[in-house]
């Protein structure tokens, strides 16, 4: 954390970021969000966030996420998860349980779309996006 703060160019970049309540999906092509805890706890339930994938959903664009980013799509498409009816994968149950995590993913909810993408297997990135880009 120290090293990133004494960074000038990475300190630059950061304070120059766009706030997420002021990106439009009509200004990108698809959607991706990165792996880990965090959009569990942060983006799940964000009005920002789940109107932006609503958004991205409803245009036909691709929407994606990685890890255990798939939690963003929980509740984003009028009230229910978009993942409902598509096959997504995903880490076991029993990897899940080990950590505490604001929710579980499920296994009877995963599933693969040509709309959506969402993986939860570690260091699947680059099959990822390159599914993306085809998408």
């Amino acid at each position: 954390m120290s090293r990133s703060k004494k960074d000038q160019k990475a300190q630059a970049a950061l304070s120059e970021t766009v706030k997420l309540a002021d990106v439009k999906s009509e200004d990108f092509d698809t959607i991706f969000y990165v792996g880990g805890h965090g959009p569990m706890w942060d983006l799940a339930d964000n009005p920002d966030s789940i109107a932006l994938i609503e958004s991205f959903y409803k245009s036909g664009k691709p929407v994606a996420a990685l890890c255990h980013a798939p939690a963003v799509f929980h509740v984003t498409y009028n009230g229910e998860a978009i993942v409902r009816g598509k096959r997504v994968t995903g880490l076991a149950d029993s990897e899940e349980e080990a950590v505490p995590l604001p929710m579980l993913f499920r296994s009877s909810s995963r599933t693969n779309s040509s709309v959506l993408v969402a993986s939860m297997r570690r260091h699947p990135i680059g099959r990822a996006l390159r599914l993306l880009m085809v998408a």
